[in-house]
């Protein structure tokens, strides 16, 4: 987020006498064990690229990847937004 975009936001919040209460995020109140399951498709070279990995590094698999690929993306995008606090 730009240091504009900041500025403006947080006179959005003084102006709007809210400043100090945040809205809660929709994951602010899920459980962490619950599990959630998704399905994707890859294109073929990814998915021998993953092999090839998970072949050679003991205790990877492909969803360790994907969950580890997801979790840096998001850190990163909800970052951008100003919304990491604890993922």
């Amino acid at each position: 987020m730009s240091k504009s975009r900041k500025k403006e936001r947080k006179a959005a919040e003084d102006n709007s006498g809210n400043a100090g209460s945040k809205k809660p995020r929709p994951w602010d109140d899920a459980h962490p064990k619950v599990r959630v399951n998704f399905s994707t498709t890859f294109p073929e070279k990814v998915d021998m690229q993953m092999t090839f990995l998970i072949e050679r590094i003991p205790k990877l698999s492909k969803q360790k990847i994907v969950r580890e690929a997801v979790g840096l993306y998001l850190a990163q995008k909800l970052g951008d937004l100003g919304e990491l606090g604890e993922l």
